[in-house]
């Protein structure tokens, strides 16, 4: 089974990342991810680094304010060794190429088994905050401070509506 995944770039043009699966079976469950941001033409030579964990969600945003998509790739599960939380990556692209974000990699570090990942400006600054949901775990929320991920510990509250329901 392959798994695609299809956004725009920046400047409208298609872009597009494919997922390959291995085999849950020590070394070999490493995936390849395949990129091209270029102008939608996947490219087998463009590939990210391996990782010990299978892939989890894919989720783009310009997190750096620089006009290209930098990628979120959620970590799912670390074959052989669940329910043991797995790390997941964030890759800058440079123009060029998508390249390790050592930083933003380093505070997503056993962030858990990622399901579910979304970017979205939570508080309105123009910068995109990634919002993960993890088995087992609550929401997480990772607060963009020009770039930079934090931990945030949002402030749910129930809100009560002019019809009287609740939010």
């Amino acid at each position: 089974m392959t798994r695609r995944h299809r956004w725009l770039d920046a400047g409208a043009r298609p872009a597009r990342a494919v997922d390959r699966p291995g085999q849950l079976r020590g070394d070999e469950s490493r995936r390849r991810h395949q990129i091209d941001v270029s102008n939608g033409v996947l490219k087998t030579g463009a590939s990210l680094p391996e990782t010990l964990s299978s892939t989890g969600p894919l989720a783009v945003a310009d997190i750096d304010g620089n006009g290209d998509l930098d990628l979120f790739v959620g970590g799912r599960v670390i074959p052989g060794r669940f329910p043991e939380a797995a790390s997941s990556r964030i890759f800058r692209h440079d123009g060029k190429r998508l390249e390790l974000d050592v930083e933003n990699s380093r505070a997503l570090e056993n962030v858990g088994l990622v399901s579910g990942a979304v970017w979205s400006d939570l508080d309105g600054d123009g910068r995109p905050e990634l919002i993960l949901a993890c088995q087992w775990g609550p929401i997480r929320v990772f607060k963009n401070h020009a770039g930079k991920l934090k931990k945030s510990q949002p402030g749910w509250a129930w809100i009560n509506t002019p019809a009287g329901g609740t939010v």
